[in-house]
């Protein structure tokens, strides 16, 4: 569960809890884990699982909205505007991201986000091998 103050702090655009009462942000908090399982605890990052939380629930009510801000119909990227006759343009989704992925593209929330999972899901590191061969010499002392 989030802290809803420290959320209003962290993300001002939900500050007024006129528009997202507490109530609207506890519930799509509480939906987080149907789309990620922070508590699987694949990196140890209590820091980085709250971000994650949060950040998850600001994208769900960007999206969703609530009863006093509904959401508008489109999301995405602004790719380009005019003014004069008002023509608006979004960023359409790569084709070689997946589905959570470009979901996740549609608020800047939900990029933050992909970028959170992209760096905590590199690997390790880990190159394999004997260990002589951090060494001059194999094992037994020979060249």
């Amino acid at each position: 569960m989030i802290d809803v103050e420290e959320f209003r702090l962290k993300f001002p655009a939900f500050a007024n809890p006129v528009l997202y009462p507490t109530d609207s942000i506890l519930l799509m908090a509480d939906m987080t884990d149907c789309y990620i399982d922070v508590g699987n605890r694949w990196f140890r990052c209590v820091k980085c699982q709250e971000l994650m939380t949060e950040l998850l629930t600001a994208h769900l009510l960007l999206l969703n909205g609530t009863p006093m801000a509904p959401a508008n119909g489109a999301t995405g990227i602004i790719s380009n505007a005019t003014v004069g006759s008002v023509s608006v343009g979004f960023a359409s989704a790569a084709a070689n991201k997946g589905a959570f992925m470009s979901w996740l593209g549609k608020t800047p929330y939900g990029e933050q986000l992909a970028a959170l999972l992209a760096r905590l899901s590199v690997g390790l590191g880990y190159i394999g091998g004997a260990p002589e061969r951090r060494a001059f010499r194999k094992v037994g002392g020979r060249f």
